[in-house]
């Protein structure tokens, strides 16, 4: 109760661009949160596909616009200052992952338009060949709108012109990079490598191959 109270003091009878559902609920809660949501916003955004397991439930289907994000938990190196969920890049644990993700997807997506996906983490950059195969073999699933925003998140030191080609042959058209600061002293401690001559030289590249959205962390 005290939830939806929030939420209707601060949304009014007007119709609102998006609200996000965020998890860490028991199911009965969420289900009742994302009912009220459904009816005072014009777009929901949701984390991965678990929250398509409520919407099907609910007997909820297309009309609303929809953002997915996936959550792809795995880095190379674990940073002193991230505290999203996330784990050792270990070809065990992504194997068992994206068998998951396609599982979910296919059992509870419902042919939603999707307009945002966003493909964050964790480290997606830090995936192999293979590995980022399955994750857009999976995400190749939803459909999406004529104008979808589709981001992948990378770190500074991930990205080649290799990879560049790859996301945007795969439809990728937002990248989001992860510098946190430009003070060394900063990267020491978070224990992050960035290097502000390099990461010049790779956002030229990336507008070269024409990505003009970008989105940088700090």
């Amino acid at each position: 109760e005290k939830e939806l109270q929030k939420i209707d003091s601060v949304l009014d009878a007007k119709t609102h661009p998006f609200i996000a559902v965020l998890g860490g609920k028991k199911v009965d809660d969420k289900i009742v949160l994302i009912e009220s949501l459904l009816q005072k916003c014009d777009k929901l955004v949701i984390g991965g596909a678990m929250s398509f397991t409520f919407l099907k439930a609910m007997g909820y289907n297309v009309g609303k616009s929809i953002v997915s994000d996936e959550h792809i938990p795995f880095c190379k190196n674990i940073c002193s200052y991230c505290d999203f969920c996330k784990m050792y890049h270990l070809p065990k644990f992504t194997e068992n992952y994206f068998e998951a993700l396609k599982k979910e997807v296919e059992d509870s997506y419902m042919d939603e338009l999707i307009s945002t996906i966003y493909i964050g983490g964790g480290t997606p950059s830090c995936l192999t060949n293979e590995e980022l195969d399955k994750l857009f073999n999976i995400v190749s699933i939803f459909k999406k709108s004529t104008d979808c925003e589709f981001t992948f998140e990378c770190n500074p030191e991930d990205i080649t012109e290799e990879l560049i080609t790859y996301l945007i042959k795969n439809g990728i058209n937002r990248l989001s990079i992860g510098v946190e600061s430009f003070n060394k002293e900063n990267l020491e401690f978070m224990e992050r490598k960035m290097d502000y001559k390099d990461l010049e030289e790779k956002l030229n590249m990336i507008r070269a191959k024409g990505i003009n959205n970008i989105n940088l962390d700090l």
